[in-house]
């Protein structure tokens, strides 16, 4: 089974947030909070296209999953509300309004996770190489007592 690559899912993350984006334009309810979702969603897809998600570990193929079934999830509902007539969108707009709050709190959420985890990502590179030049100043020690 092929390993799945990060072009593979910026691809496609895009692609997705293209059609969330137009569809959003056309949603009639509330824009301030439409804009603060395609806010969310272009942070999130920056933090992965310049944070080098790693798709190898299973934190990272999971999270590219969780996010790629939220944001084809998001898409739909926001299809499906871009094609509304003005008088239903008005009938609708409690519904649609925590819908696109929902939504943009799970995406925040995601971001958090994802930023957390390269944090982590970052500290364990920090702590290996602090060990790796230990190891060597240790080697170095050894190889000055023996001359």
């Amino acid at each position: 089974m092929a390993e799945p690559s990060v072009e593979k899912f910026t691809t496609t993350f895009i692609n997705v947030f293209k059609e969330i984006k137009v569809a959003v334009e056309s949603i009639k309810v509330d824009e301030r909070k439409c804009r603060i979702l395609v806010n969310q969603c272009t942070v999130l897809i920056d933090a992965l296209m310049y944070g080098s998600l790693d798709l190898q570990t299973r934190t990272g193929a999971d999270f590219a999953s969780k996010l790629e079934k939220c944001l084809t999830r998001l898409k739909d509902k926001t299809l499906a509300w871009s094609v509304l007539s003005p008088w239903k969108s008005f009938w609708r707009q409690n519904e649609i309004c925590h819908g696109i709050e929902d939504f943009t709190q799970e995406l925040h959420v995601m971001a958090m996770f994802y930023t957390n985890t390269r944090l982590e990502y970052g500290r364990q590179q920090q702590e290996y190489a602090g060990q790796q030049l230990e190891a060597i100043r240790q080697q170095h020690e050894v190889l000055q007592q023996q001359q």
